[in-house]
């Protein structure tokens, strides 16, 4: 097929109403396109034939189907790996062009795009350029949930954190420009978050048909972990706030967690787009978070009192058994210790929560420990009332 062919096929398919020609424009790229590609057959296209191909994907970023739109920023992605900056320089200035647009579909196809992006692509000597065009963007669009879905504005916490990390690789080499830039950028995120966290975390499961509005606390908390391991002391004024949010968190949504998991009463609702949005993607990274402070030994005055029973109270209770946990039991419960105990296992919320309260016991033994035991005394209480009043679930 000549070159020209290829492109009007290419550019056709992003016109079309179905998925599989997208899908064949992305197979096409990965077997086609360069030599940086592990499945390149041969055939790559000229450079102004390559040129027409990825203004066409580029197009595809702001298509009105969702899929089309996710495919075009994959395959964007993939070409960007081998023809960012040399043979593709305007690809950042459009992206943050179409961020800046007011179309919710762009939007949503340029953050894919970059999601995958910032975290492989650019070079210290791009990145701090980069960041003072790209995280203000991202912050509007964070700040406009009257325009953007809930999971395109995760998306860009999600890439505000791979800046973080990215700053804290670049810190030794561009100490002055790293610090400048947390020292203006990190507060005003800061504050976002605490806005973010401050709404109540039930409107996000109850009443409504999915739990995207999780995806938003998710990325948050697994950002702040991210803070507090590359800039603790840009952290220390506002970790009394977050400490208190993971609390109020743990106690608002927990009546959901028992519904859905302990109880198995319903399924999870699926999310808006292909991917799982479960409230144990939340309280795993929410419960590290609070484990990593308390290791750190920062805001110990937090962790005393009415703090320290609330959350160490808070931790039994989502450490429970749930019903999927007590049928493997059941099958084999060796296997089931053994699986626990396996740290190359997926992280869960037991192990999450085993490892913060060991932290606790390790900070503060005496406290701690008490609170287990009154924590103890109480469950047995419940569960013996409830067994009275003939609860089978006692």
């Amino acid at each position: 097929m000549a070159s020209s062919e290829i492109a009007q096929v290419l550019a056709a398919t992003l016109s079309s109403d179905a998925n599989t020609p997208a899908i064949a424009l992305r197979k096409y790229v990965t077997e086609h396109w360069s030599p940086y590609f592990q499945q390149f057959k041969g055939s790559a296209p000229s450079p102004e034939v390559k040129a027409q191909i990825r203004q066409a994907i580029f197009q595809g970023l702001s298509d009105p189907i969702r899929k089309i739109r996710s495919l075009c920023a994959h395959t964007i992605s993939s070409i960007a790996n081998c023809d960012w900056p040399d043979e593709y320089p305007d690809l950042l200035t459009s992206l943050i062009g179409l961020l800046s647009s007011l179309s919710p579909d762009s939007v949503h196809g340029a953050m894919q795009v970059f999601t995958e992006f910032i975290k492989s692509d650019l070079t210290e000597d791009q990145l701090l350029p980069v960041l003072r065009q790209l995280l203000p963007v991202l912050l509007n669009i964070l700040g406009a949930p009257e325009q953007h879905s809930a999971l395109t504005r995760s998306r860009t916490i999600s890439v505000f954190r791979q800046c973080v990390e990215s700053l804290y690789m670049v810190k030794d080499q561009y100490p002055d420009a790293v610090k400048e830039a947390t020292a203006t950028v990190l507060p005003v995120w800061l504050d976002a978050f605490k806005t973010l966290l401050n709404v109540d975390p039930r409107s996000d499961v109850e009443n409504t048909p999915n739990w995207d509005g999780l995806a938003i606390r998710i990325q948050v908390f697994k950002t702040l972990d991210t803070i507090q391991t590359s800039f603790p002391r840009a952290l220390a004024p506002h970790l009394k706030d977050f400490l208190r949010a993971a609390l109020e968190h743990l106690s608002a949504l927990y009546p959901t967690f028992s519904h859905y998991y302990l109880q198995s009463a319903a399924s999870v609702p699926s999310s808006s787009e292909d991917e799982s949005i479960e409230l144990t993607h939340l309280v795993c990274p929410m419960l590290d978070f609070v484990a990593n402070v308390a290791r750190s030994g920062k805001a110990k005055d937090w962790f005393d009192g009415t703090n320290l029973a609330g959350l160490i109270s808070g931790v039994f209770s989502w450490v429970q058994m749930t019903s999927e946990d007590e049928e493997e039991w059941a099958n084999n419960a060796n296997a089931f210790v053994a699986q626990e105990s396996d740290d190359t296992l997926s992280y869960s919320v037991r192990m999450a929560g085993f490892d913060l309260l060991a932290v606790l016991v390790e900070r503060t033994p005496v406290a701690s420990v008490a609170n287990f035991q009154s924590t103890i005394q109480r469950i047995i209480a419940e569960s013996e009332q409830a067994r009275n009043s003939g609860n089978q679930d006692w």
